[in-house]
């Protein structure tokens, strides 16, 4: 029996509009922008992909973890084009290049905003939804502070969000 094949994409970052510096790539790259295996290898026991990871290991169910990418930035002013542009491009080609999946968990912030954008989630997720069709499901995680938009819920099959505060991301990679 072949196994079920769920992807991973964790892209996150919480704006705050009264930040004037920009969110770059660089910012990205400082907490560490992840692909492919090396997610697997980084993130073992670490935030929402951690759990996630947990999960399955411990569901003992046949499911492989598709991970396509992993990229965080610590609070600050808009994502400019150039980062939105670029994660945007990584989820379409990484997506392409997953092959057939089954479903796919979504791992976003909830409060991301980028030069013209200001529903960055809401547009990842409907790219995402694009891309896999109407069938596959799409579990979309998210910050409990998210700022939940239609577009969000339209694409989402299930959405979960932290249950605690202080946050724990890893808890909610898992009930993921």
């Amino acid at each position: 029996m072949k196994p079920m094949r769920i992807a991973v994409i964790h892209v996150g970052q919480e704006t705050n509009d009264f930040n004037p510096a920009p969110t770059t790539l660089r910012d990205y790259e400082s907490f560490g922008i992840y692909e492919g295996a090396e997610i697997l290898e980084r993130q073992r026991g670490i935030g929402q992909v951690g759990g996630h990871l947990a999960a399955i290991e411990e569901s003992g169910l046949a499911i492989e973890t598709v991970p396509i990418i992993r990229a965080w930035a610590v609070a600050g002013g808009r994502v400019t084009r150039e980062a939105y542009r670029f994660f945007d491009d990584k989820i379409r080609k990484g997506l392409a290049a997953a092959g057939k999946i089954d479903g796919l968990h979504l791992q976003l912030h909830g409060a991301c905003a980028a030069d013209g954008i200001d529903d960055v989630e809401g547009e990842q997720i409907a790219l995402c939804r694009k891309i896999l069709g109407p069938d596959i499901p799409i579990l979309l995680g998210l910050d409990h502070h998210a700022n939940l938009t239609e577009k969000m819920v339209e694409n989402a099959t299930a959405i979960v969000a932290h249950r605690t505060q202080p946050h724990d991301p890893f808890d909610t990679g898992r009930i993921g």
